[in-house]
């Protein structure tokens, strides 16, 4: 037997706040579902339920039905899926909710806002309908003045007596200590919660590289992967210029329609607990970018709430060592992003590749194209020897150990973006033998910091 009651926590995860639970969307089941309401973002809303169980469950399924259908129901426990954008599952198969030990499921609503919100009718969990209300009298106790609470009700009142800054995280019902502040984001940056797991033993894993995002743009019903990028503050992601233009121009898209996704390691999985979406309020373009030439090739994307730092999410340094060129020639940079193997095919999961910086004069002795796009605020890497794959990506970071740490236990800082490559080049087939011109951040490190403030 299952019971499901609901817990107030704000848009932020903070106990410090209760949300009003009166809403103009009458709950299903008042004491099983707590509708949030909207936070910031006109286009959804959000809400919340914890499961409780009198038996132990391995893997946890719930199925959610809605009364129109809708654009997309994202949340932080598991896999989503639907065919009918009304009737949506989201399942974790390796969940193990243990007996009277209530989990957080907090999910949203994502549709036009043009039109009236879709409310929620029902749901069921592993195949049971609980919602409409389900009553149990195996998991009750009785107050002080005899009138019966439930034990889900009584865990709530006990989590509320927590001290205030404590925050309760939606992906587990562990207590965790207090974020970083955005004053130590300077001690967060570039670094990197070592493989939880031990029977991975490959280089790239969910949380290897907390700092780089995906951005995607939509248009028309379609939201598409346009680039990479590299998250350097709460609420920026640095990428390169003509990822955010108009094609041979200096327009910028609309922000509106431009989605970062952070935290995410499968290009076509939205919905995982590392991944965090945010929606774009500003961007900014380098005052000097040239369509033609590629010059200045770089650009921050504001986010309209900030990134919630994590395992998964945690920004990139900036560079920190040398300015100079000859502290990173013939050097190995590291560079990730969903890019094309030697068949033309775009990698589902992260693809990592070692490239080393050459001379200017290396690379425009290779082929006449480079001339064009080099200048003294670039350089040109050259894909490792042997490697099978290669990352096409405009926009991602190459990023090197600082100068005080090692490969083993790193601090990285990023040194370049992604600005032309030959992998990109005639129907997306890879060409390993190729270089790619990067912009070089540290010739822009005034720029961005005056841009973020």
């Amino acid at each position: 037997m299952l019971l499901l009651t609901f817990f107030s926590i704000s848009c932020f995860f903070l106990l410090t706040q209760q949300v009003n639970a009166e809403s103009k969307f009458e709950s299903p089941c008042p004491h099983l579902f707590l509708h949030e309401g909207a936070c910031e973002e006109p286009d959804r809303w959000y809400g919340v339920i914890i499961i409780l169980s009198e038996t132990d469950l391995h893997g946890v399924w719930l199925q959610l039905t809605f009364d129109k259908p809708f654009m997309q129901l994202g949340n932080w426990f598991g896999e989503v899926a639907t065919f009918d954008y009304k009737e949506y599952s989201i399942r974790n198969k390796t969940f193990y909710l243990k007996a009277a030990v209530p989990k957080i499921v907090r999910f949203y609503v994502k549709y036009n806002q043009f039109e009236a919100a879709p409310r929620l009718l029902s749901f069921r969990i592993n195949a049971k309908t609980v919602c409409p209300e389900i009553t149990s009298n195996s998991l009750m106790t009785t107050e002080n003045n005899g009138s019966p609470i439930s034990e889900g009700e009584e865990n709530m009142r006990n989590i509320n007596k927590l001290p205030e800054g404590v925050i309760i995280f939606p992906d587990d019902y562990r207590i965790k200590q207090k974020q970083p502040s955005k004053d130590d984001i300077n001690a967060i940056c570039g670094t990197v919660v070592a493989n939880l797991n031990e029977f991975n033993t490959q280089d790239t894993y969910e949380g290897a590289f907390p700092w780089h995002a995906a951005l995607h743009y939509a248009r028309g019903n379609d939201l598409v992967y346009i680039c990479g990028s590299s998250l350097v503050s709460k609420y920026h992601v640095l990428t390169a210029a003509h990822c955010v233009a108009l094609q041979n121009s200096q327009q910028i898209l609309n922000p509106k329609h431009l989605v970062v996704y952070l935290g995410k390691y499968y290009l076509r999985q939205f919905s995982r607990p590392a991944v965090q979406d945010r929606p774009v309020s500003e961007i900014i373009l380098h005052p000097q970018y040239n369509p033609q030439t590629y010059a200045n090739d770089i650009a921050l994307v504001k986010f309209t709430a900030a990134a919630a730092i994590t395992d998964y999410v945690r920004p990139i340094c900036l560079w920190q060592d040398s300015l100079d060129f000859s502290s990173v020639l013939n050097k190995q940079g590291n560079v990730v992003g969903w890019g094309f193997d030697k068949t033309g095919k775009a990698t589902e999961q992260l693809v990592q590749t070692k490239m080393s910086v050459v001379s200017q004069e290396t690379c425009t002795s290779f082929s006449n194209f480079y001339y064009q796009f080099i200048s003294s605020s670039t350089y040109c890497s050259k894909f490792k020897d042997g490697t099978s794959t290669c990352n096409g990506d405009s926009g991602s970071g190459m990023v090197f150990p600082t100068a005080n740490s090692n490969r083993q236990n790193a601090r990285w800082q990023l040194r370049g973006l992604v600005s032309i490559s030959i992998a990109l080049q005639t129907q997306f087939k890879c060409d390993i033998s190729h270089y790619a011109v990067f912009t070089d951040i540290a010739k822009y490190l005034d720029w961005i910091r005056k841009s973020m403030k």
